[in-house]
């Protein structure tokens, strides 16, 4: 695949929350937390339904506002900054959109680049570049004159994931990017997000459902449940069936992937003969 603008190195940022606390209304989600997101890596956060995975995602990206503590950016407080300049530097696929009727897949990439737009220049070929890349880096160029609410689950997830991409941000968050789509187009935008990552240097945070492609993609694993970080770290050695007990309450052998060479989960069911 054919990869957007690189990212020069004096634009890589650094993520962090500080002493977190997130709710809704008088409901805790996660309290006092800290989290550090690597720079320059992938990383993702795995762990069961209602964790407070997708709410920890929506908090690094202002989406919602902490309870008490802050997430910082650079150093500053994210509440803080212009809306232009964050989404400068952050992207986010939320785990659900919601397009404007009518509007042309054409149309809603192109909404990707409103942080780059200036007051006297609303559009420059380096935005059209950059929409024209996304499209056809998540393979929706053929889909561009077609209206976004006729096409199929899938087809409208990669239109959202390539509006991410024309935006063109050192950091890009995911929540959920490969629901909807069959395994095949589930591998082919990860390998998308890992070459992101590794040829121009996105910073990318993903939270995923399969723990299998967490392990195998990320260079660095968040195991979250009850609102607490259990564990962090490479997934070869964090990865064990007693993490995979801890967090999921599954028991399961632990095995090497034969391909990529990372841990490798498999269930243990009622055993059948």
């Amino acid at each position: 695949m054919s990869l957007s603008t690189e990212i020069e190195p004096s634009t890589l940022c650094r993520l962090k929350a500080e002493h977190l606390t997130l709710a809704y209304e008088n409901r805790v989600i996660c309290e006092d937390l800290e989290l550090t997101i690597p720079q320059g890596k992938f990383t993702v956060i795995v762990g069961p339904n209602g964790c407070g995975k997708s709410t920890l995602l929506r908090s690094l990206c202002r989406l919602l506002k902490p309870a008490q503590g802050q997430v910082c950016l650079d150093g500053r407080n994210i509440q803080q900054m212009p809306a232009k300049e964050l989404a400068r530097a952050l992207g986010l696929l939320p785990q659900s959109s919601q397009a404007p009727e009518g509007i042309r897949v054409m149309d809603l990439v192109a909404r990707g680049r409103y942080p780059h737009q200036q007051l006297f220049k609303q559009w420059s070929p380096a935005d059209q570049d950059a929409v024209f890349q996304a499209m056809a880096d998540t393979g929706v160029t053929e889909l561009a004159e077609r209206q976004v609410d006729e096409l199929s689950g899938g087809q409208k997830q990669r239109v959202w994931i390539a509006m991410v991409l024309a935006q063109q941000t050192p950091i890009v968050l995911l929540d959920e990017p490969t629901t909807y789509l069959d395994v095949a187009h589930q591998i082919d935008l990860l390998e998308l997000f890992l070459s992101l990552n590794r040829d121009k240097q996105h910073t990318i945070v993903a939270v995923l459902h399969d723990l299998n492609q967490a392990c195998r993609y990320a260079d660095h694993l968040i195991a979250f449940a009850d609102g607490k970080i259990v564990a962090q770290g490479e997934p070869n050695t964090l990865v064990d069936a007693a993490l995979v007990k801890q967090v999921f309450g599954l028991d399961s052998v632990i095995i090497a992937d034969p391909v990529s060479h990372t841990p490798l989960i498999v269930p243990l069911g009622k055993q059948r003969t």
